[in-house]
């Protein structure tokens, strides 16, 4: 029996085409990690919509400053770590200086719809405001309406060493450093920080929004049933910003430019800030009772962080 060319050809294409048949592979899931000083792997909950959305794993690692830094220093730059939220911005600058943030030049086109409180020059994308609010009783006090008002009355400091450098830094703005420094050592001479507290005869407490939000269960603050939003002179209210930063060489760099766009969205970002205790970007759309914050931005004031360090550091020596 003769095989024309034609068929010939035919019949070994068949036979080399079956060797080559794959099977259908998963497609491969995506993941994201989240290095946070305040958020756990239990609260992946708050982050559900984005879940559900992008179909990726999201993983979140506890873990301080110290820790941090030392790990992407150590891991040259493959720590697996893909986003930074951290609690205060004085943090921020702290990992910005190792230069391991990944510059938001390679995000511009995701974020060019809305560049409020964005830094190009820090590498963050602020996502909520925590406002240093005071609280206090209002069956003694009226209330509490100019922080110059803290340097005269003896009240609860329950700020972190971090927040404390972020609550001073706008005044280092408006005053020298001498100036800067003694307003810093009258105001310390008048607080007792919450750890050291033992009776209950002080009826105001300094502290940020999202510490102080719900203080009914706490056997110290529950007296402190109101609160004031403080201005400085006419520059409103001071208040720290919570933020996004990706990790330079992000396994899931993509991911993460996804997950900071979704959460720079008007309605998820409303969402998230609401189950974190804090106000949203934009203050308009907020329902909490509002306050102006103050003129000057996170940006312009971190460069001060360094010589509040200082001064925070000879007064409580």
């Amino acid at each position: 029996m003769h095989f024309t060319p034609i068929i010939l050809f035919s019949f070994t294409l068949g036979l080399l085409t079956s060797c080559y048949v794959e099977t259908a592979r998963p497609e491969e899931r995506k993941e994201l990690v989240i290095a946070s000083d305040y958020l756990t792997q239990a609260d992946t909950a708050l982050f559900s919509q984005f879940i559900a959305q992008s179909k990726a794993r999201l993983i979140i690692r506890e873990i301080n400053t110290d820790q941090l830094i030392g790990l992407i220093r150590n891991a040259d730059h493959n720590s697996g770590l893909d986003i930074l939220m951290l609690s205060s911005i004085h943090n921020v600058l702290r990992v910005h200086k190792q230069n391991i943030l990944q510059p938001l030049s390679s995000c511009a086109e995701s974020l060019k719809f809305d560049t409020s409180y964005i830094s190009y020059k820090y590498n963050y994308v602020g996502f909520g405001i925590d406002p240093f609010i005071v609280r206090y009783n209002s069956d003694t006090i009226s209330s509490i309406d100019d922080y110059a008002d803290l340097t005269e009355l003896a009240h609860i400091n329950n700020l972190d060493f971090p927040s404390m450098v972020t609550f001073l830094s706008p005044l280092r703005k408006e005053m020298s450093k001498v100036d800067t420094y003694e307003w810093a050592k009258q105001w310390n001479n008048h607080t007792i920080h919450i750890d050291d507290y033992s009776n209950d005869s002080l009826l105001l407490c300094l502290g940020t929004y999202s510490s102080l939000y719900d203080v009914s269960k706490d056997t110290i603050l529950n007296s402190l049933n109101q609160i004031s939003y403080p201005k400085w002179k006419s520059n409103g209210t001071f208040y720290n910003l919570r933020t996004m930063a990706i990790v330079k060489q992000a396994e899931n760099f993509t991911v993460a430019k996804e997950f900071i766009s979704f959460y720079r969205n008007p309605g998820y970002n409303g969402q998230l800030t609401e189950k974190l205790h804090l106000f949203r970007i934009n203050m308009s759309l907020d329902n909490k009772q509002s306050f102006t914050p103050n003129t000057y931005t996170n940006q312009d004031l971190i460069q001060y962080h360094t010589g509040i360090e200082r001064i925070n550091t000879n007064i409580n020596k």
